[in-house]
């Protein structure tokens, strides 16, 4: 990423607001909203990683979308490689 120029002209501010105008973006969680609003305009950036490679274990979210649309998305089988215990949650004694 280092190495690519799209990448790096994203790296101004100026680009960055008006990819936020464009989508209507406002965001509050810093390097991971650049990382979505620049996947958003140019997903030839970046390789999605299924959701064993962050497990996230906040069940914070449920409160705001309901249980069914929450279980959608929190749910994920398989082998988990990467514990992130976002939120209010902590990270269990034994995985």
């Amino acid at each position: 990423m280092r190495k690519s120029k799209l990448y790096n002209d994203l790296l101004n501010a100026t680009v960055i607001e008006e990819l936020c105008e464009k989508y209507h973006f406002k965001g509050f969680l810093a390097h991971q909203d650049f990382y979505t609003l620049t996947g958003m305009e140019y997903p030839e950036l970046y390789h999605t990683l299924d959701c064993s490679w962050n497990r996230q274990l906040d069940v914070g979210w449920r409160n705001y979308v309901g249980n069914e649309i929450f279980e959608q998305y929190h749910k994920c089988d398989g082998k988990i490689h990467v514990l992130h215990a976002n939120g209010d949650s902590l990270l269990p004694k034994k995985v």
